[in-house]
């Protein structure tokens, strides 16, 4: 972030609120978004964490470790193949949301 837009607002006496708000929060956001769009898509797959300390029991159970359990220990392929589906158009449209609405922003910028 150039130091000379903060130094501008500074001089025609922007609080340090406003500085915050008007300049320095938009040029964040690209970043912000990239995070969180990423943050999303890790938090749906956290599978190894989970299951290797609770095995999904004591209502842990996240979708990744239920996608496992239907597959392995239940022996239901197809309902397993059905919960990754949901589970990966549920990130394709996180990710579609984000191409859509956010990383336009950041081509002007």
């Amino acid at each position: 972030m150039p130091a000379t837009l903060e130094e501008a607002a500074r001089v025609d006496g922007a609080t340090p609120t406003q500085r915050f708000r008007y300049i320095v929060l938009p040029q964040l956001l690209p970043t912000i978004a990239v995070l969180a769009v990423l943050r999303f898509i890790w938090t749906f797959n956290s599978f190894d964490d989970v299951y290797l300390l609770t095995g999904g029991g004591a209502g842990t159970e996240v979708i990744a470790v239920s996608v496992f359990n239907a597959l392995t220990a239940r022996g239901d392929n197809g309902g397993a193949a059905a919960q990754a589906l949901v589970l990966a158009a549920i990130l394709a449209v996180m990710v579609g949301f984000y191409l859509w609405r956010l990383a336009p922003r950041e081509e002007r910028s």
